[in-house]
């Protein structure tokens, strides 16, 4: 299973940089895991560009119901943010010796505590590859 974060599941849904590189690598995926942090920040995006005028509200509105549909249909497995993983995310921001903010220091903290084995994050500053192998606690 692979967790993406939104950096990654948004090229998915309208065209970005990775948009090709995000499909190739889900060819060989057979489960892909998000959280509702996910969900937020995709909306929060869209609607981001609407005020920037780069896409109209209408073309938001339909992205959001592919995604939604891809959500109900299984598409995603759907990890749950829990305490562990705020607590995690705070111990390694407080360490003041990383650049992470506090959603991919969030997102980041899923494949250590939510069984995952791979994180997929195209935020290229925080995590160098597209995809980052990191190790089950």
């Amino acid at each position: 299973m692979i967790y993406l974060d939104t950096s990654v599941i948004a090229p998915l849904y309208w065209t970005e940089t990775l948009s090709d590189a995000v499909e190739q690598l889900l060819l060989n995926e057979t489960q892909v895991a998000l959280s509702q942090l996910v969900e937020v920040e995709l909306v929060s995006a869209l609607s981001r560009r609407v005020r920037m005028r780069e896409i109209s509200q209408q073309d938001a509105t339909a992205i959001v119901a592919r995604f939604q549909a891809d959500l109900d249909s299984g598409f995603y497995t759907q990890i749950a943010v829990e305490t562990v993983h705020y607590n995690l995310a705070r111990e390694w921001i407080s360490r003041f010796d990383t650049p992470l903010r506090t959603l991919d220091a969030l997102h980041l903290t899923k494949p250590l505590r939510g069984g995952n084995r791979e994180q997929g994050t195209g935020n290229r500053k925080e995590i160098s590859p597209l995809i980052s192998r990191v190790e089950s606690k």
